[in-house]
């Protein structure tokens, strides 16, 4: 049990530190810590720049922040709607990501 405790706590601390400041502003309420923050992803065209998602292009998408690159995503490690990161990210942008589901069928 109290490895458990202790990994916990190391994980609340972790988000609260100035590693994850970006998304969660030093925060230690609970209910700061969305997953979109983290979970993000990008899409580098070949042609790079304008076409970029997100980026400066047509189509109008923009990253989340000045210093959180990347669009807000739902889904991760195991899920239909495939997203996988890093199983040991430690950092602001360990846990973005660049491909996912091309087509689901039920």
């Amino acid at each position: 049990d109290f490895v458990l405790l202790k990994a916990l706590r190391d994980s609340l601390d972790l988000l609260a530190s100035d590693a994850f400041a970006p998304a969660f502003a030093n925060s230690t309420n609970q209910a700061d810590y969305h997953w979109g923050r983290l979970h993000r992803i990008e899409f580098k065209h070949p042609l790079g720049g304008p076409f970029n998602v997100p980026g400066p292009g047509l189509f109008g998408i923009t990253n989340l922040a000045a210093d959180l690159p990347g669009v807000p995503r739902h889904g991760g490690y195991h899920t239909v709607d495939v997203a996988n990161h890093n199983a040991r990210a430690n950092s602001v942008n360990g846990f973005m990501f660049s491909r996912g589901a091309a087509r689901r069928f039920v």
